[in-house]
């Protein structure tokens, strides 16, 4: 709001990592009726077909786009590393010490002893700044393209995703930038040098405030 237009009515969401469908539901309500339409990513098939169904049960098929897509720095396919235990846990990046539910981690040993397998799956991937060029995006988004928020939770993978998305980082619009949630689990300074050099200024959401944070 304190941005005026730029994310007001007509404005874009990104829903990156949307699992099943939380957040782009909640940011479909907001934008249904109002000209705005949200693109929520979900490269795992299990879960892209809960997301899917949660857009279409919230009658939100018109606001939100789910995308059957991974994103990283490159186009092509990747493994997408599965958190048996949590099927929010997963991602592109591979796990360094097994992976965890509920606070506590578990072993790959530990996890083989439970009778999980197949824990890798091969997933389409993709830059956001192609996929934001396609034909049928551009279609669903309508005259206004302009990004106002990204909501991004990758499990590690957040490094690719902003390499893939300089054209959005470098975005513009009535003098504002696009508003990134971002949780940061892996390549920090990295991916702290990206944001800086796209001119945006960091801070950390805790309870009621915001925090400044020197990157």
């Amino acid at each position: 709001r304190r941005h005026g237009p730029a994310y007001g009515p007509g404005s874009v969401a990104l829903d990156i990592g949307a699992n099943v469908g939380f957040f782009a539901a909640h940011l479909g309500l907001l934008a249904d009726g109002t000209g705005g339409r949200v693109l929520a990513f979900e490269p795992l098939d299990s879960n892209y077909e809960m997301l899917t169904d949660n857009v279409a049960l919230n009658g939100l098929t018109g606001a939100v786009m789910p995308c059957p897509v991974g994103l990283a720095e490159r186009e092509g396919t990747a493994a997408f590393y599965v958190n048996p235990l949590n099927d929010g846990g997963g991602g592109l990046r591979k796990p360094a010490s097994g992976v965890s539910d509920d606070g506590r981690r578990y072993t790959a040993a530990e996890i083989e002893q439970m009778g999980f397998r197949d824990l890798e799956a091969e997933v389409v991937v993709t830059t956001l700044d192609r996929w934001l060029d396609r034909a049928d995006v551009r279609e669903f988004l309508g005259d206004s393209r302009t990004v106002s928020l990204v909501k991004c939770d990758v499990e590690g993978g957040e490094l690719g995703v902003l390499r893939g998305a300089s054209a959005v980082l470098g975005q513009t619009a009535r003098g504002c930038r696009p508003a990134w949630i971002v949780e940061v689990s892996a390549d920090i300074p990295e991916v702290f040098t990206l944001f800086s050099a796209a001119r945006y200024s960091a801070f950390q959401i805790s309870v009621g405030e915001l925090t400044p944070v020197d990157g």
